[in-house]
């Protein structure tokens, strides 16, 4: 998925961005043709547009692939004993079976990554025996979201805690222009949950 910001072909992902930018440069020619003439309504439709195009912008959602480049990158959780990478589930290792186009996340780093034995840390609580042995770093603990209607919402997902080995529903929210990711993992509805602050770690 592009991540680059680069408009798409039309049909694809992006062809909401490419409609919005045709859109920007038509108007961006009018107001040049317009400011400094003397004809009626000139400086009138150069206000107009001024307006408008702000409002134009907001109103044309980012497609998936730019949404997911918002969020993308590595966040320190909020206890600070942990670092977790999100990225498009086809771009996680560790997120096999979640569709591709989906926000997935997995711990990339721990604090303290050994026992007391000093082994690796594993999923030891998880409630599949089959699943006890895999190593907590990698471990994909971010699933299946998807953009909501909101700018910065990601929905529909699910978070695993390996300290105790259940899995909640979830819901995630970009602050500060992107600098805060606030966490919220909830059972039934999203009012029954707790939220954690996440911060980049970039």
């Amino acid at each position: 998925m592009p991540a680059d910001g680069r408009l798409g072909e039309d049909g694809g992902p992006d062809a909401g961005n490419a409609v919005r930018f045709a859109t920007v440069q038509a108007m961006g020619r009018d107001m040049r043709h317009s400011y400094g003439s003397d004809r009626p309504g000139a400086r009138a439709r150069v206000l107009a547009a001024a307006v408008v195009l702000p409002l134009l912008l907001a109103a044309v959602p980012l497609s998936p692939a730019l949404a997911a480049a918002q969020v993308a990158g590595t966040w320190l959780t909020e206890s600070g004993n942990g670092k977790v990478r999100i990225a498009p589930c086809g771009d996680l290792p560790g997120a096999g079976g979640e569709p591709a186009d989906q926000l997935c996340g997995a711990i990339v780093w721990l604090k303290e990554p050994l026992t007391e034995a000093g082994a690796p840390k594993v999923d030891a609580r998880n409630p599949d025996a089959a699943l006890q042995q895999r190593p907590i770093i990698g471990l994909p603990i971010l699933t299946g979201f998807e953009p909501g209607d909101e700018p910065g919402v990601w929905e529909g997902g699910r978070i695993y805690n390996p300290e105790d080995g259940e899995t909640y529903k979830s819901v995630i929210t970009m602050k500060d222009d992107g600098a805060r990711l606030e966490v919220r993992g909830y059972v039934g509805l999203p009012i029954f949950g707790k939220t954690q602050v996440w911060t980049r770690s970039e």
